[in-house]
């Protein structure tokens, strides 16, 4: 049995849900972001890597030094999969599209 759009789904949608939690239940993103657009950005195109730094500001004192680089490499590189999962998802969906057409 193939899963592939499932764990697609939850894995553009786990980081999401969980930023919209913190939202509403916390002042995280007021603390730890100057202005409201990267918020929202990281929201759309890189949430792992906006949840991975709202973590470290809230922890190291608004700084961004020693190993928490390495939570917001992390962060970065957890987006990049996602987005090649996605796009390698929506390759294999086109192509089953092309064979029910035919």
């Amino acid at each position: 049995m193939n899963f592939g759009c499932l764990v697609t789904f939850f894995g553009v949608a786990m980081p999401r849900i969980i930023m919209t939690i913190i939202f509403f239940v916390t002042n995280w993103f007021e603390n730890s972001y100057t202005t409201k657009i990267w918020p929202i950005l990281g929201f759309i195109f890189c949430p792992y890597t906006s949840l991975a730094y709202m973590t470290i500001m809230l922890n190291n004192d608004h700084r961004l030094e020693g190993s928490w680089v390495l939570l917001l490499i992390l962060g970065i590189i957890l987006d990049f999969l996602g987005q090649a999962a996605a796009s390698a998802s929506q390759q294999e969906v086109d192509k089953a599209f092309q064979e029910i057409i035919k």
